[in-house]
């Protein structure tokens, strides 16, 4: 049932920010995402279940803003509002990035066997998320369909990285903590 409630939430989050941001909110959508991410990570989410939840957590988010704010510097991907650009990523992308962290967090198991298809899961899976900001005109790609190759490919191989490296547990009898 927790696992539900995170879903759902998530999704309250994403298009909750996408609105926001349409609505020229730079700022109201990453405090929506720290205040719903906060009850999913402390009142859902079985966080024993992951050791190195807070680096993982602050790895991809700390990450994805920081490939966003790449994108934005070099107009492969507008964001607005965005009271940085051209400099850096908007602060609602933030907040985006840390309540994806939080919904891998509570996903561990399910991500977990899917391990072999993170790669393809990414290739598709985030490029479609940006489409999502393209159609609430919250996001606009200046090369067209090669910013999404781009974000697939990118996030193809950084995802299932970050994913073995700090959200699953140690699967060899012979790797000790």
């Amino acid at each position: 049932m927790n696992k539900i409630l995170v879903i759902y939430t998530y999704y309250i989050v994403w298009f909750g920010s996408l609105i926001l941001a349409a609505n020229n909110f730079a700022w109201l959508p990453l405090l929506l995402s720290l205040s719903i991410s906060s009850v999913q990570l402390f009142f859902w989410c079985d966080l024993s279940k992951v050791k190195n939840w807070m680096l993982f957590m602050l790895s991809l988010s700390c990450l994805g803003f920081l490939i966003d704010s790449i994108f934005t510097a070099t107009s492969l991907i507008h964001f607005q509002p965005n009271p940085f650009y051209p400099y850096v990523a908007p602060p609602w992308m933030l907040g985006l990035w840390i309540n994806f962290s939080v919904l891998c967090i509570s996903l561990v198991e399910m991500l977990s066997l899917l391990s072999r298809f993170l790669w393809l899961l990414a290739l598709i899976g985030f490029p479609a998320a940006y489409l999502g900001g393209v159609g609430f005109h919250v996001a606009i790609f200046h090369l067209g369909t090669i910013s999404s190759i781009f974000l697939g490919l990118i996030w193809m191989l950084l995802f299932p990285f970050l994913c073995q490296k700090f959200l699953f547990p140690a699967t060899h009898p012979m790797i000790k903590d």
